[in-house]
């Protein structure tokens, strides 16, 4: 018995591990640009995820959780505990069910945007930042897009195109189909103001 459920262990540390290196590439290479109409990305694809994973979690480590708190440990030691547990809890259902609510947005977004027209949006650069390693920790343009700041990541050798100490003077075209509850971003350039357009 005592075999067996350090197999089980084994087997769910594997498949954990599994699951936050394929989040990583999913993270780094898998995601689509895109341009949010809202905050219920947030909600539905990150936050109810969490709380349903820690919601699973809980339940089938009720027997390991009561006998944590019920404990005669010293209280600070605990709460430190127990600070680490929610970590560990938020990592695991943002790894499992939260990149299963990801991908699958993901692709009906992309199945969507593939039957709407492409738009063209034109909006202000108000950023050009570069990766200094310091504030800025990604090479991005942050525009203006219907009265809120969004971002699309590029890359170094793109910035140096243009003057990042005045950003202002450039406009972005950003070229979007819809997708669920998004803009997928299908091109873009930076385009500089005309003086009789400004």
């Amino acid at each position: 018995m005592i075999q067996l459920k350090k197999k089980r262990e084994e087997i769910y540390s594997y498949v954990l591990l599994g699951l936050f290196f394929f989040s990583i590439i999913n993270f780094l290479f898998l995601q689509p640009t895109i341009i949010r109409y809202n905050r219920y990305f947030d909600i539905f694809i990150i936050m109810i995820p969490i709380i349903i994973g820690i919601i699973i979690l809980i339940i089938l480590f009720k027997d390991f959780l009561i006998s944590f708190f019920s404990s005669d440990e010293f209280i600070i030691p605990k709460i430190f505990k127990t600070f680490n547990l929610l970590f560990l809890a938020i990592v695991i259902s943002y790894i499992t069910i939260g990149q299963f609510a990801n991908i699958t947005w993901n692709v009906l977004s992309r199945l969507r945007a593939n039957n709407k027209p492409k738009k063209v949006f034109i909006c202000q650069v108000k950023e050009l930042n570069k990766d200094i390693g310091i504030r800025v920790h990604v090479d991005e343009v942050v525009f203006l897009f219907q009265g809120r700041c969004e971002n699309i990541e590029t890359s170094l050798g793109t910035l140096n195109k243009y003057d990042s100490s005045n950003p202002e003077k450039y406009n972005i075209e950003v070229v979007c189909q819809k997708g669920v509850n998004c803009l997928i971003v299908r091109n873009w350039k930076i385009v500089e103001k005309n003086q009789e357009n400004p």
